[in-house]
């Protein structure tokens, strides 16, 4: 099978009518709102269901390992609900590493070499518009 034959990554990308794209931005910027927002609302489902699974998995080895009952992801307040996930993207490297992995591997040949030549910068906002997406999507869901 030739690479003619394949569909385009960007093809599939959903379209964001209002993200910004103007001359006078930085190409850090152009590369999130060009690039990166469209892979991450293409993955957010995924992302969510990825994201309340690990919540699941940590709650029950919380729960087997002590007998207090400790708060539930879904009960705790707004504000601590974002320290969680905070707390998530800085401690637990392997799973940061998961989902970074999963929206790198929506680039293109080109935008993956932009991605190279600021990898810290770009993982950066990776991480910050991923956040914000869990952050938003598991409230979203039903309690």
């Amino acid at each position: 099978m030739s690479d003619q034959n394949l569909t385009p990554k960007k093809s599939i990308r959903p379209q964001i009518s209002n993200a910004l794209l103007v001359d006078t931005m930085s190409g850090e910027e152009r590369f999130q709102n060009s690039t990166l927002r469209p892979i991450l609302k293409l993955q957010n489902k995924i992302l969510i269901a990825i994201f309340k699974d690990y919540i699941t998995e940590k709650e029950a080895k919380k729960t087997s390992k002590s007998s207090k009952s400790e708060r539930s992801y879904s009960r705790l307040s707004a504000t601590k609900q974002r320290e969680y996930i905070d707390t998530v993207f800085q401690k637990d490297i392997k799973f940061k590493s998961q989902l970074l992995g999963m929206i790198i591997g929506h680039f293109d040949l080109e935008e993956y070499n932009l991605y190279a030549q600021n990898k810290t910068g770009t993982d950066r906002r990776i991480i910050n518009l991923l956040k914000e997406r869990i952050f938003n999507g598991l409230a979203e869901l039903p309690q």
